[in-house]
């Protein structure tokens, strides 16, 4: 046996063994795992708007977005129906049309960019509470 071949024959044993050892004798049967960093969705924000429900026709009324997570340097972008309505501020005053509408905040963390969304469908004949 030259030795190359013996170098081959020397790995084919140590492998059998690392398996035999490890609980498995067929390599087939084997799983790779990937570690893989920390997933940014375990970082993500939790984000809810209040009021929710219904509001006044025609009425102003003014929304909160309470935030957890991240660091506490949050950017607001608030939106109704897609449309962006403005203010880098916690809170939000909108003046309906007099039909339902959807109020929408995404809030995104200034120190690491991880972000949070809610919305809520706002139907008209209730109160800005």
């Amino acid at each position: 046996m030259g030795n190359v071949a013996r170098k081959w024959a020397i790995c084919a044993v140590l492998v059998a063994a690392t398996l035999a050892v490890a609980g498995t004798t067929n390599p087939a049967n084997l799983q790779a795992r990937a570690v893989s960093p920390a997933s940014k969705d375990a970082r993500t924000l939790s984000v809810s708007i209040t009021p929710n429900g219904s509001v006044p026709s025609h009425a102003t009324c003014h929304w909160t977005a309470s935030v957890s997570g991240g660091s506490g340097n949050y950017h607001y972008a608030w939106a109704v129906n897609n449309s962006p309505i403005g203010s880098d501020f916690y809170s939000v005053a909108y003046a309906n049309n007099g039909s339902s509408f959807r109020i929408e905040v995404t809030v995104t963390d200034g120190n690491t960019g991880d972000q949070g969304y809610d919305s809520n469908i706002m139907t008209i004949g209730g109160t800005c509470s």
